[in-house]
């Protein structure tokens, strides 16, 4: 396999360090080409060396690396952030569908990064995605209302509201709209879980999670099962029939 070149932008020496070891042990096909201690530097690299593969802390003095990819003019890479814990980013930044990973960085999840992003580089230009993060963070959290979802041929953008169900398919997962389309994307019904409102969105079962909002009937007959006003039946897994029927009260839901 050709070797990849990648960048590190992290302000912390340790970090970096800990890092290029990781990269030297579990992901071969990268080749590092530079380690940068500040965003400002960050911009200068990758305007000139042009890599496939930027690693990219989130906070820094000066310049964050918020910041750092507002002011970035090439954004021909895969994107990759490294942060100790930031919530509110991780939520946009999932939001937008790009990766980030967790300090200190687990070799797993490094390598699963990696490969989501090797598999990116021939597809699709992260400018949507890095678009919609940077909109995604000038609002506020109870303001965020979409997503953006990596499908077969590129990313499209989708509000909550227009969402009626998701469906899991082994790793993939169908969404179905109220527009009545679908689309499948790459992410897995549990990343949908952990990405979605769980003020709206409500896991009935294993393979299924639904909009509460979408919800008409309540029926059991046989097991329990949802109609949704799109007159789509689901089964709700028993574990969860008592959860569910009391989410249904919280939202003042009439069934």
């Amino acid at each position: 396999m050709k070797s990849i070149n990648c960048i590190i932008v992290d302000d912390e020496h340790h970090s970096r360090n800990a890092l290029v070891k990781k990269i030297g042990m579990f992901c071969p096909e990268l080749t590092i080409v530079a380690e940068c201690e500040s965003g400002e530097a960050g911009l200068e690299i990758i305007q000139k060396l042009r890599p496939s593969i930027v690693f990219l802390d989130i906070e820094m003095p000066g310049m964050s690396g918020l910041q750092m990819i507002e002011k970035c003019e090439n954004r021909d890479f895969i994107l990759i952030f490294t942060t100790a814990y930031n919530q509110f980013a991780i939520e946009a930044i999932n939001l937008s569908a790009l990766s980030y990973l967790l300090k200190p960085i687990d070799a797993t999840e490094l390598r699963l990064a990696v490969s989501r992003a090797i598999q990116q580089l021939d597809k699709i230009s992260q400018q949507t995605q890095i678009d919609s993060l940077l909109l995604l963070m000038q609002t506020s959290q109870p303001e965020r209302d979409r997503m953006v979802v990596p499908i077969a041929n590129g990313l499209e953008v989708i509000p909550f509201k227009n969402i009626c169900y998701l469906e899991a398919s082994g790793n993939y997962t169908y969404i179905f709209l109220d527009q009545q389309k679908s689309l499948l994307s790459s992410k897995s019904l549990k990343d949908f879980a952990e990405i979605l409102p769980k003020s709206i969105f409500f896991r009935i079962h294993n393979t299924h999670l639904i909009n509460l909002h979408y919800l008409k009937k309540f029926i059991k007959s046989e097991g329990v099962f949802v109609e949704l006003t799109t007159g789509v039946k689901l089964e709700v897994a028993r574990r969860r029939k008592d959860e569910l029927v009391e989410m249904i009260g919280k939202l003042g839901i009439k069934i």
